[in-house]
């Protein structure tokens, strides 16, 4: 029994101890508690678009965003802090902090880690105590995960209080400079964990919500010390520092309370009601006085009909508008608040009302007019809520021409800010000038264009005679039907030489020769007005003549244009560009279809309420149609985003968050682009196992090695399908048929595959695929991912607002660049035939020219599984760079754009088994639908050239000349 009764006082004590907590307001009826809204912030809307908080300044790695304040993220040695601009000069206050602490940090390790929350009489910097400086006056209140001293004395919250002299005594974690302190775990909870700081009458407390339950009042004691002396004066902070392993150090709420002595706020309102009583009479004595010398003025002068207004001569009209204005919401201001008092009356009425309702219906019975009691309480309501209604439309009423009068203001408001002013009677609106080098030297032309116009027509009003035959000089004028036939016969030649001569060439290189005129820099505006006219001509000759003319139409003009293009090459040399890879150029048939969209049709595509939004969504739709149609799928499972980058990190990360609670293993290959497998790392980081799958030595990744390492834990597989800097081509079909039969979601990364070679995601059994608009000649910025419906695809956004593109992809989608997208799948589509013939072509001869005049060059990748457009060879007993820096004339590269910049060997190379040396031997050849035979020799003189100069420098190269063989030999170091 004894036992029993020590257990329940044993439970009834920490039922106490656990709701220890009550508002000193409530403890203290004196106490006059007030919310400080310049000391706090609270989601949500919490954070600016650049990432601070109003009121608060940020340092280090501190940024906010809708719902919390992340003082550091979860990355080594980072520091962040966040203080107050104002400063908080009450005697008594209460501070209730809200808090997160995640990641993978490890209690006990080495080094001062944690969160810290400040009330100091200056604002911290930058400092080796959890983030902030040594020697503060004021106090620390620090949680620390850490264990410096070895005690096992962590987590722990502790408080310190310095007079500024002080430094933390960082060897022993501060043991013998805390004041107060308790042990409690606040790191990884299912729910943030809450810190009451309270300091009333220099005593501080410290209360603790655990995070274990979503109860807001389940508070625990931590500790209290008093005689705490404070700084009357100080700013308010959090700071926060990660070591070796780190954490998340989330704030989501900072709110701030003071409480103030009722007697004494009382007094000081009286004191301050009295001042400005006594201001009023001295105004009002002011006044009389004014009006008395007015009336005596207009009485010793009657003759003036005008009363004196000393505020008409000096307030204009527009003044005069603001001042009328202002004095109208003050009156709407005060009409409003005595609303408000009225209504609060009539409630506390009707309540009145309805608590004796009851007590009145025990009585029966009729009134002194005959009429039951029931019956006129009914009368009275309905007269009650008739009048209820006629004011609700009356307060709608006003509401509207509230709305009306706010948008007249913002209206106002966006003229002001724009420097723009209503234009009156007599004013007339200024353009802007136009640049004056552009117009004189096309009016130059214009002038020479109508000088040798001139010079023709007065040569034309001299008719030439023909020359008298003599016996010396036998020779007569030609007829005109013999001229006309010479003429003729001349022409039908030219037609025969230039057929003859471009028989076996590609009809469509016009937009080839054409684009490569367009882009050559530094050409002049007669150039540029050349080509414009040249094209321009060319469309509205072709339309009007036969097919025959048509075809001598394209032949002219692509002979013009070449020589053209020889000719500013001449003057100012530009490297040819074979890094298709990287990037392809526009083709003009994408920007002519952009071009109306960056002009007049501009709509927002989500403004559903007029014909600009309408025009603006339809091109988008017809641009989603047009995307699925290129790797037949639906244009619902089609998503616009900011390029392949983007669509990978969606892919990726919003698969695996979404069936975390299921799978948490993702599977991916070592050759992957950098953005998929910095995606896996960030998986990593939050728990998720991942699987880099080896490739062979060709490249090609084993397909029962693939099988082998999928599992029932398993969500997604990524592997790309061909690689971007040795141009392998995977067995898509084979690895989505494993994933379906294993029922494991399959992505593919297809940058480098859409538009140049034949995909169909339902027979290669594609879940997820990601596309980049620069890399099929559309534009830059702009990408899709394909998302299967069925089955169906489910993952969870990596980017929220207004929940565009079926909420996965928020944000305003740009309509020139989605038109630009779906018109070079539209040209892709109908040009991947002629495409794929043309690079492979150019291929070979770029392979078979190097190989055979050039001895140990390495083709990096499968010689068969391959994209030919993208060549990657090594050169050994060559620097890479070298090479690079003298073929100067020829845009190359040595990897992938995105990782170019570093001087590392490639990480893909180096999964393929490449020797180091090769890997930094390896060059990448590009070959895109605008390359040229001419440029492939170029290429190919060139390389060989270059290889030959730099072997022949190499000590290297002449001991493999002489049979030696570097294998064997033993390199030692002097």
């Amino acid at each position: 029994m004894k036992k029993f009764y020590n257990l329940i006082l044993t439970i009834y004590t920490s039922i106490i101890a656990i709701y220890a907590y009550t508002d000193p307001s409530v403890i203290n009826p004196q106490l006059l508690k007030r919310f400080e809204y310049k000391l706090s912030f609270k989601g949500p809307h919490l954070a600016f678009k650049d990432g601070t908080v109003p009121f608060w300044t940020f340092g280090g790695s501190a940024i906010a965003s809708d719902d919390q304040v992340r003082v550091t993220p979860s990355i080594r040695s980072q520091k962040g802090w966040i203080w107050t601009k104002n400063t908080m000069t009450s005697d008594n206050w209460l501070l209730d902090v809200k808090l997160r602490v995640n990641g993978r940090g490890r209690i006990g390790a080495d080094g001062l880690t944690g969160v810290a929350i400040w009330f100091t009489e200056k604002p911290g910097v930058e400092g080796p105590v959890f983030g902030s400086n040594d020697f503060w006056n004021g106090l620390g209140v620090f949680l620390d995960s850490f264990d410096n001293d070895a005690l096992q004395n962590n987590p722990i919250i502790a408080v310190m209080v310095n007079d500024g002299t002080k430094t933390y005594d960082h060897p022993h974690d501060g043991t013998g400079q805390i004041q107060g302190s308790c042990i409690r775990d606040f790191r990884n909870k299912p729910f943030a964990i809450r810190l009451k700081i309270e300091y009333i009458n220099q005593g501080l407390a410290i209360y603790v919500n655990n995070g274990i339950s979503q109860d807001d009042n389940a508070f625990e004691f931590c500790t209290r010390i008093d005689g705490v002396k404070l700084p009357k004066t100080g700013y308010l902070g959090v700071s926060a520092e990660t070591g070796g392993l780190a954490d998340d150090h989330d704030v989501l709420e900072f709110l701030t309370n003071t409480y103030s002595d009722k007697q004494a706020t009382a007094q000081n309102q009286a004191a301050t009601d009295e001042q400005a009583r006594k201001y009023k009479e001295e105004y009002e004595t002011y006044e009389r006085d004014l009006k008395k010398q007015q009336d005596d003025y207009q009485k010793e002068h009657p003759d003036l009909t005008t009363p004196y207004n000393e505020k008409a001569l000096f307030e204009s009209e527009y003044d005069r508008e603001f001042r009328t204005i202002l004095e109208g919401q003050d009156q709407i201001r005060l009409s409003l608040t005595s609303i408000d008092r009225k209504m609060i009356e009539l409630l506390g009425r009707v309540e009145r009302i309805s608590s004796t309702t009851g007590e009145q219906q025990q009585i029966t019975g009729k009134d002194r007019t005959g009429i039951p009691t029931d019956v006129a309480r009914i009368q009275d309501i309905n007269r009650v809520i008739n009048a209820n209604n006629d004011m609700s439309r009356t307060v709608q009423s006003f509401a509207q021409v509230l709305t009306d009068l706010q948008q007249k203001l913002n209206n106002l408001q966006a003229n002001i800010n724009n420097n723009q002013r209503p234009l009156g009677a007599g004013q007339q609106v200024v353009t802007s000038n136009v640049d004056g080098t552009v117009v004189n030297e096309i009016r130059e032309i214009v002038k020479m264009i109508k000088s040798e116009t001139n010079t023709l027509v007065q040569k034309s009003l001299n008719p030439m005679k023909c020359p008298t035959v003599t016996a010396a000089n036998d020779s007569s004028c030609v007829g005109t039907f013999t001229f006309m036939c010479a003429i003729v016969l001349q022409i039908i030649i030219l037609i025969g030489f230039f057929a003859y001569k471009n028989q076996r060439s590609n009809r469509n290189s016009y937009p080839k020769d054409f684009l490569m005129l367009s882009i050559t820099r530094n050409i002049s505006t007669k150039s540029v007005l050349f080509s414009f006219v040249s094209r321009r001509s060319c469309r509205i000759l072709t339309a009007e003549a036969s097919p025959a003319s048509k075809e001598q139409q394209e032949i002219d003009e692509i002979k013009v244009k070449q020589q053209k293009y020889q000719e500013l090459e001449k003057l100012q040399s530009r490297p040819l560009y074979l890094d298709a890879q990287a990037t392809t150029p526009m083709d003009p048939r994408v920007l002519d279809q952009m071009l109306p969209y960056m002009t007049h049709l501009y709509g927002n595509p989500h403004s559903r309420t007029h014909a600009f939004g309408w025009e603006s969504e339809k091109a988008i739709e017809t641009a989603r149609e047009k995307v699925a149609k290129l790797i037949n799928a639906e244009p619902k499972e089609i998503i616009f985003t900011s390029g392949a980058t983007e669509s990978n990190n969606i892919s990726v990360k919003g698969v695996a968050r979404f069936y975390k609670e299921k799978k948490k293993h993702v599977v991916t290959t070592q050759t992957e682009h950098k953005c998929v497998l910095d995606s896996m790392r960030v998986l990593e980081s939050e728990g998720f196992k991942v699987t880099y799958l080896p490739v062979k030595k060709n490249g090609l990744i084993d397909l029962q090695e693939l099988e082998s390492v999928l599992t029932p834990e398993t969500s997604l597989c990524s592997v790309m399908m061909i690689n971007n800097e040795i141009g392998v081509l995977q067995p898509i079909k084979e690895i989505g048929k494993l994933c379906r039969s294993k029922k494991v979601f399959f992505h593919t990364d297809a940058a480098q595959s859409v538009g140049k070679i034949p995909i169909d995601v339902n027979q290669m059994n594609i879940d997820l695929l990601s596309i980049s608009g620069h890399k099929i000649y559309g534009p830059k910025g702009i990408g899709a991912l394909y998302i299967r419906r069925r089955p169906r695809v489910r993952l969870d956004p990596i980017q929220t607002g207004g929940g565009q593109e079926r909420n996965i992809r928020s944000g305003t989608v740009p309509t020139p660049l989605v038109v630009g997208l779906g018109a070079a799948c539209e040209i892709a589509q109908h040009e991947i035939s002629n495409d794929e013939k043309r690079v492979t072509e150019l291929s070979k001869k770029l392979i078979n020219e190097i190989t055979k005049r050039c001895t140990h060059v390495i083709l990096n990748g499968d010689p068969e599984s391959r994209y030919p457009g993208c060549v990657n060879l090594s050169f050994a007993y060559v620097e890479g760079e070298s090479l690079l820096m003298a073929l100067k004339d020829i845009a190359l590269s040595s990897g992938s754009a995105c990782t170019s910049a570093s001087l590392e060997p490639s990480y893909v190379l180096r999964a393929i088994g490449a020797d180091e040396d090769l890997a930094h031997s390896s060059i990448r050849f590009g070959i895109g639908r605008f390359t040229t035979d001419a440029e492939v020799d170029f290429t190919i003189e060139k390389t060989v050239e270059h290889v030959k100069r730099l072997r022949e420098m190499s000590p290297l190269w002449e001991m493999v000349q002489e049979g030696i063989d570097l294998r064997n030999i033993k390199w030692s170091q002097h």
